[in-house]
């Protein structure tokens, strides 16, 4: 979550930082950092159609998934910009 929190307040300089991104419309999750880190270097050879397909598959409205992913793993309230509200 800290790493979504990242790339949508573009702290560190990159990708999603030099393109605007703030909007989570694709995830997996895997049980080890190493298959993570495996399927993300696949998922970078394929093809951008071949990518776009997946996404259109799993997410058809291209919606952020950022508000689900905080409500279902950070356990609380999700504020509207997509996350957590701050504990009091």
């Amino acid at each position: 979550m800290a790493r979504l929190w990242q790339h949508r307040n573009h702290v560190a300089k990159g990708f999603s930082d030099r393109y605007e991104v703030t909007q989570l419309v694709w995830y997996e999750v895997h049980d080890s950092a190493e298959f993570a880190i495996a399927r993300e270097k696949q998922l970078k050879k394929w093809r951008r159609a071949w990518k776009v397909q997946l996404l259109s598959e799993i997410n058809p409205d291209w919606d952020d998934l950022a508000p689900k992913v905080f409500a279902e793993w950070g356990g609380g309230e999700v504020a509207e910009d997509g996350f957590p509200r701050a504990r009091e």
